[in-house]
């Protein structure tokens, strides 16, 4: 992940496709970048399970995204704070 540029990189040996964090301000918006690396013809289960844990380390989406089945809606700001794990 490049913390200034807020990414993560879903990697493949032949392919690298960054998913930009920013992007991921609520459960459904992440859920969408997730779908879209699963529909890559690269993208095998390992891709996919890598970016999902991935994505679960870096923005904690059951505290901050989809609490208690509640949707949330994160600003850029906050996505910011949580990556680089400020209060």
């Amino acid at each position: 992940m490049d913390e200034g540029l807020l990414v993560l990189v879903a990697d493949h040996p032949e392919y690298a496709y960054e998913v930009a964090l920013e992007e991921c301000a609520s459960s459904a918006e992440m859920l969408d970048w997730i779908m879209q690396v699963a529909n890559k013809t690269w993208a095998d289960d390992e891709v996919v399970a890598g970016l999902v844990r991935a994505l679960n380390e870096v923005l904690r989406p059951q505290g901050t995204l989809c609490a208690n089945g509640l949707s949330t809606t994160l600003s850029k700001e906050d996505i910011g704070r949580i990556v680089r794990r400020q209060p």
